[in-house]
Formats: C-alpha cells, sequence, structure tokens
C-alpha cells in the first residue's frame, strides 16, 4: 500500500510538470527551489525500471545548473538505454550558507524521493562532474554507510582530498573552496576540511568506484585520481581510473564518448 500511495504521489506530481518526450522536467524533491531534478525514463515501455543514474553538475558549490549536463545525459541514454537517470538541482552554497552539508542532504532527499516514487527495488549510481563529484563520492564513501543504498559512483574530474597543499595552502583556490566549507581555513578548522575530503572515509565496503580525470588539470591535479585509486585498491575496492591528456573542461568528444563507453561496461559490471 506504501508503494502504491507514494506511486499515486509521484503521478500527480507529473501531472504538474512538462514533460518531453520521455523526459519529465522539474520534478520537485523537497520544498526550496533548487530542489528539482529532471527524470529521464527509458524509451522501451516494457522495461522494469530498477536502475537509475543520478546526476551531480559542477560550478564550484555555488553555481551551475543540471542543464549542463543535458550532453552527457543524451550519452548516456545512447549507452545505457534501460536505466533511468534522474538530472538533479541541488542548493548553491555561499560563503553565508555554504554547501555542506546541505547538498549532501539534497542527494539523501532526492534518493528518499526516487526510492518512494517507483514500486521496484533500486539499483543507484551517482554520478558527479567537478564539484559535483566531490559531493557523489562524500555521498556514497560516508553519507550512504549505513544505507548502503549506492551500488556505484562515476567521478569526473572531481577533488577527492582538500587536506592537500593545493587546496589548503592555495589561496587561488580558497574562494571556491569557501563556498562549500564556509570562511574557515584548513588551518583553523582541519576536522571540517578532513571530513569534507572524500578519500577519508573509503572503506572495504565502499562502492566500486570509475573515475575519468585529465592530465592536464590546473583545478583538480592528477595526484588526486592517483591517491583515490591507490586506496581502493589497497582496500579491494571494485575501480577503474581513466586518464585524458586534457584539462579540467571542453573536453573533446571523443574523450567524452570514451569516458562514457568505459562508464557503460562498468555499471553493467557492477550495478
Amino acid at each position: 500500500m506504501k508503494n502504491v500511495i507514494a506511486f499515486i504521489g509521484f503521478t500527480i506530481a507529473i501531472l504538474f510538470c512538462v514533460v518531453e518526450s520521455r523526459v519529465v522536467l522539474d520534478v520537485p524533491y523537497g520544498e526550496h527551489k533548487d530542489q528539482i531534478l529532471d527524470l529521464h525514463i527509458p524509451d522501451d515501455d516494457s522495461i522494469r525500471i530498477n536502475k537509475i543514474i543520478i546526476m551531480l553538475h559542477g560550478g564550484a558549490w555555488w553555481m551551475g545548473r543540471k542543464e549542463d549536463l543535458n550532453p552527457h545525459v543524451a550519452i548516456i541514454r545512447e549507452k545505457l538505454p534501460d536505466y533511468a537517470i534522474a538530472n538533479m538541482n541541488y542548493q548553491l552554497g555561499s560563503a553565508e550558507s555554504p554547501g555542506f552539508p546541505k547538498q549532501l542532504d539534497d542527494i539523501k532527499a532526492v534518493i528518499a524521493f526516487l526510492k518512494s516514487s517507483f514500486t521496484t527495488n533500486l539499483s543507484i549510481a551517482v554520478f558527479g562532474n567537478s564539484a559535483g563529484a566531490l559531493l557523489a563520492l562524500l555521498y556514497s564513501y560516508r553519507w550512504d554507510q549505513t544505507s548502503r543504498d549506492v551500488k556505484a559512483v562515476i567521478s569526473h574530474v572531481g577533488p577527492v582530498d582538500l587536506m592537500v597543499d593545493f587546496y589548503c595552502k592555495n589561496i587561488v583556490a580558497y574562494p571556491f573552496i569557501v563556498q562549500l566549507l564556509g570562511p574557515d581555513t584548513c588551518q583553523e578548522n582541519p576536522h571540517l576540511w578532513n571530513e569534507t575530503s572524500p578519500i577519508t572515509f573509503v572503506d572495504e565496503r565502499s562502492p566500486p568506484t570509475v573515475g575519468f580525470y585529465g592530465s592536464l588539470d590546473v583545478l583538480v591535479p592528477f595526484g588526486q585520481m592517483a591517491s583515490l585509486q591507490e586506496k581502493l585498491d589497497s582496500l579491494q575496492v571494485p575501480n577503474a581510473f581513466a586518464r585524458y591528456p586534457i584539462g579540467h573542461t571542453d573536453w573533446p568528444d571523443a574523450h567524452v564518448q570514451d569516458m562514457f563507453t568505459v562508464m557503460a561496461d562498468f555499471l553493467t559490471t557492477h550495478l
């Protein structure tokens, strides 16, 4: 009965949203104006929805929107046609109202919304780009430790350790990180910086992880990927990583297509 009621509620919510070719736009998952998502449904009506990818945009925790990932969504729909996709907005951060922890709360709210909206058990993967990738990893490794809803996590150029000198002692990086953590520096509040570093919480039960990084990235140094891969390997957590000769943004189509081919193969194996 609970699932039936939830599904009826979801159906009613759809009636007040815009539906465009198997996509339900701007579905609210909370009361804040930024708490909306686009739900992409598989084109084949015979598919029973039990696999879903949650998408988290980048933007240094203070800007960006779900539409930024629409080109990625289109590629994923081609490579994984039996998956649903929830491309979400989240509450943006500022020095006065930092992204942590409210942005993690938004991911939790989306997962609760999706679990209550479908009558099947969902296998959930979380994809994040840049700042959104840190949120995806942090949620999957730390906030999901009890419920274990996330079965796989995907990082596209996501930071993993804010305690390294590149972030902790870099006056250029600080104006971005303040949007996530507030005004405290890592010297003033090392506990906060450490507890928002995904690598801190990797353990042997962490979900399978696949990551994609650029060797010429000036915002997320390649050492971030190497450190995460080393820790996952040491704990025997399934993982796959790929490095491309490119920077942080504006990846050419060939690299993007390869990235999502690798991701699709990884999820087919582990989700």
